[in-house]
């Protein structure tokens, strides 16, 4: 996760989806992965993948953790 925070931090959210996209696979509903495959699909700009993303992570979010994002 350091890489991709790393590269989303520089600009880079395609670099860092493509790293991310693997991980996602292995785990879906991990809350941190979510919410960054979430963050980055908006800042690539891939609405409609990002919108359900966003419903994906809410719905995963059992504690709010996420809620105000």
């Amino acid at each position: 996760l350091r890489e991709i925070e790393r590269l989303a931090g520089e600009g880079e959210a395609q670099a860092a989806l493509d790293l991310l996209e693997p991980l996602r696979a292995r785990r879906p509903d991990d809350l941190s992965l979510a919410h960054w495959h979430a963050t980055l699909l908006t800042a690539v700009g891939r609405r409609d993948d990002a919108r359900r993303a966003w419903q994906h992570l809410r719905r995963i979010d059992r504690h709010g953790l996420f809620r105000d994002v």
